[in-house]
């Protein structure tokens, strides 16, 4: 068994999580970026560093289809989000020639990455946050009693904080002028959870998951956080049970001041925050093997203890130019 990750970046615990299930019968990670300078390139089994030409992204996806063939990948994914549309628009073509993509459906994929149709998609499915990229329709809900300031403005497409702003009255809202299409939203962190997920590849039935308080953040990433068992949290997993996703999942709830749950966004591949989730026995690297090889999963969902604390902390990694990839 072999498997791809794709756009890896600093996640270097996530190849190490795979290393440690594949190398158990021989199998091996490979990673591959555009970028020679990035750290998990040089903690895989095999590494590859391919040019990527925006303008041109399927001469990008042709080579790494190229490169699994040719290195027997049974499974590819990615760490980032503007690559899940591109592998979900390229999963027939790798699944052509045995190769499984670990993603959900195109329709899911479509929802999640952009954060208006996230609002439209599931807010008759799950307690989402309200969501527009109208001013006008933000000043007549302020008008009207329903929102309040402050409020949140961000990138429609925008991954982590990257590009967040937050408007504090009508004056901010209005002298506000984003260089690209821009979302609001309310103010409406008290506390703020997140969920790992993980969704059998081939059926999409539940097998995992596992609920953070975040302490803190760093970069749009949790930094600090808690693992609890929360009951309305559980209610909301139960009713995204029934979505369809598969592979891995991340979710981050929000807790307003009247103790009111509501999901600010849904990502369809490993978080910033997973490896809390991997240091209280969810191992969604063995998920994955197990879905592939068809061997059956534990389905022991929420089989973790409270009370665990995770810190994050950096490491660094040396080299020389020579061995740069």
């Amino acid at each position: 068994m072999n498997i791809m990750i794709i756009s890896p970046g600093r996640r270097v615990e996530i190849i190490e999580y795979f290393k440690k299930e594949l190398h158990l019968n021989n199998g091996k990670v490979y990673t591959l970026d555009m970028n020679p300078y990035t750290p998990c390139l040089y903690f895989s089994d095999e590494s590859f560093c391919i040019k990527k030409d925006f303008d041109n992204l399927d001469n990008y996806m042709n080579s790494i289809l190229d490169i699994c063939r040719d290195k027997h990948i049974n499974c590819i994914l990615t760490l980032i989000d503007p690559e899940l549309p591109l592998l979900s628009k390229y999963k027939t073509k790798f699944e052509a020639y045995g190769i499984n993509v670990m993603i959900s459906d195109s329709a899911l994929i479509e929802a999640t990455f952009d954060k208006l149709k996230f609002y439209t998609f599931f807010k008759d499915i799950l307690p989402v946050v309200w969501t527009s990229d109208n001013k006008e329709t933000v000043l007549s809900a302020i008008s009207n009693e329903t929102l309040s300031f402050p409020i949140f403005a961000k990138p429609k497409n925008g991954s982590g904080s990257l590009g967040l702003t937050i408007l504090n009255n009508a004056n901010d809202l209005i002298h506000f002028i984003p260089k690209e299409p821009y979302i609001y939203q309310p103010f409406a962190k008290e506390k703020e959870y997140g969920v790992d997920m993980y969704f059998n590849l081939k059926t999409g039935e539940l097998e995992q998951y596992f609920i953070k308080e975040k302490i803190s953040m760093r970069c749009g990433e949790t930094d600090k956080s808690i693992s609890i068992h929360n009951d309305e949290i559980k209610t909301i997993v139960k009713k995204l049970s029934k979505v369809g996703f598969k592979g891995v999942i991340d979710m981050d709830v929000f807790c307003d001041k009247n103790n009111c749950f509501y999901v600010n966004e849904i990502n369809p591949r490993f978080g910033g925050g997973y490896p809390h989730a991997y240091h209280c026995g969810m191992n969604y690297a063995k998920n994955l093997i197990y879905n592939l090889e068809g061997i059956p999963s534990s389905n022991e969902l929420d089989k973790y203890n409270d009370g665990i604390i995770m810190m994050k902390y950096n490491n660094y990694y040396f080299t020389t130019e020579d061995y740069i990839i």
